[in-house]
């Protein structure tokens, strides 16, 4: 159990860290 929770959290964040990334991506190519 707190290996498959240590993995969904750790999918979360880097899923987040995507996520910031092609908002920075997207406002980069607005400029």
């Amino acid at each position: 159990m707190g290996d498959d929770l240590k993995k969904i959290m750790e999918d979360l964040g880097t899923s987040k860290k995507c996520k910031r990334a092609l908002e920075d991506w997207q406002i980069k190519a607005l400029e």
